[in-house]
């Protein structure tokens, strides 16, 4: 398969995860010295941020912190942890029309609120906006991605909101960035919500349009996408197609 790259990511460190120390530091030698970086993705990640992997990171000018997670190893390649980085590419995505069903689409704004929720996006498009909502999908399970690894109240208020609101005539998009390399199709995790699992079958089943991405990264900083749009996997359209 030809490895297709999007966009490169320039100045980044290797190093190695020692541990998670909370929400959203870890531990890691990076450049021979222990030290600690910031970790934009509040999932469990237990799969991923294993001691002793080869992981990338960008400095940064925090206040606590030097340093922030982009990328760990897997499979020959590294998977995009960062939820910033996923975001960038995928506005990048949108601004370059290479996702075909959004190609008449612009960003409008960042960070809308709808009630009480704060989604990622607006689009315009044409004369039709659309709400959109992101989630990271870094979660494998052999060539499936897959989201939540752990329960998200947050995730659950917001698939609710979409559900909501597309039944109000507003066009909805939950989007799942898959970002790991050699996945062949996305789904929802039950063991990781049961709750949120459900919801997003709803959300299917009630309009909410639903798209994965595919994106993974190379020790260089290059970010490849093979095929942009990830189907969702057969079994699980099977499964509530058939509640």
């Amino acid at each position: 398969m030809a490895h297709k790259v999007i966009y490169r990511l320039s100045g980044l460190v290797q190093g190695i995860i020692l541990e998670r120390v909370n929400r959203f530091t870890i531990s890691a030698i990076i450049e021979n010295v222990k030290t600690y970086a910031h970790l934009t993705n509040t999932g469990k990640l237990n799969d991923v941020l294993v001691y002793g992997r080869t992981s990338l990171f960008k400095r940064i000018k925090g206040r606590k912190l030097e340093f922030r997670l982009i990328g760990v190893e897997d499979h020959g390649f590294y998977n995009i942890v960062d939820t910033i980085t996923q975001n960038k590419i995928f506005e990048r995505l949108i601004e370059k029309r290479r996702i075909n069903k959004l190609s008449g689409c612009i960003i409008l704004k960042r960070n809308p609120r709808a009630g009480s929720e704060v989604f990622d996006y607006i689009l315009g498009c044409g004369n039709e906006e659309i709400l959109v909502e992101t989630k990271s999908a870094v979660l494998r399970s052999n060539e499936a991605a897959m989201y939540p690894d752990c329960p998200s109240l947050r995730g659950r208020r917001q698939v609710s909101k979409l559900i909501e609101l597309t039944k109000e005539g507003v066009r909805t998009l939950l989007v799942f960035i898959s970002a790991l390399p050699h996945v062949k199709c996305f789904k929802p995790y039950y063991d990781g919500d049961p709750i949120l699992y459900e919801l997003i079958g709803k959300a299917y089943l009630n309009g909410v349009d639903i798209m994965a991405l595919s994106m993974y990264m190379d020790l260089n900083g290059y970010i490849y996408i093979d095929d942009i749009c990830l189907p969702l996997c057969k079994d699980w359209i099977d499964n509530i197609s058939s509640i």
